[in-house]
């Protein structure tokens, strides 16, 4: 009954705080993410704002404090797509160094990445579409997983994770510091 009482003061505290793990010093941003692998045939989904910048990566976002990974991916996928996963595999993950344009600071980014199955509705299915989430758009597009490498995806080095997962679960490095994201 305690644990009840707290959970709502905190609810009624934080609500509408955000409460991503994300953490900014100096020049510097930390970011604690995960990604989803979404497959339909030879194709995987891809996500873009279209509006800050034009790259593609893969659906997903940022864990929230408190939040499991795997509850983390669940919460993501049914915000951007209205969907809730049927499956949900880790795959690997990937701690990511780079340089932000838009913020201007050094991101160190720990991206959790997994294998989804999705009940597919018709409007996923379509080749390209948005959804809205907190008033913004984000696009979608489905690309084939052998045209993944001519594209401008990114973090580009984790296109041979999607192509060909690890057998078990892995971390990978991957260090893109001169290539603005």
């Amino acid at each position: 009954m305690l644990c009840l009482v707290v959970f709502f003061i905190y609810k009624i505290i934080f609500r509408g705080v955000n409460m991503d793990v994300f953490l900014s010093k100096e020049n510097y941003v930390f970011k604690y993410r995960v990604g989803a692998i979404i497959k339909n045939d030879d194709k995987v989904l891809l996500a873009y704002d279209g509006e800050t910048n034009n790259y593609k990566y893969l659906p997903g976002g940022k864990v929230e404090f408190g939040e499991s990974i795997y509850q983390a991916i669940e919460r993501e996928i049914n915000e951007e797509l209205k969907v809730k996963p049927s499956k949900i595999k880790l795959l690997f993950a990937n701690e990511l160094f780079y340089y932000s344009k838009i913020s201007e600071k050094n991101v160190h980014e720990l991206c959790f990445y997994f294998l989804l199955d999705l009940d597919l509705n018709s409007e996923i299915l379509q080749n390209k579409f948005y959804t809205i989430e907190n008033n913004r758009k984000l696009f979608f597009e489905w690309v084939k997983i052998n045209e993944l490498e001519k594209i401008d995806f990114k973090p580009g080095e984790i296109i041979k994770h999607i192509i060909n997962p690890p057998n078990e679960f892995k971390i990978f490095n991957t260090n893109e510091k001169n290539q603005a994201h």
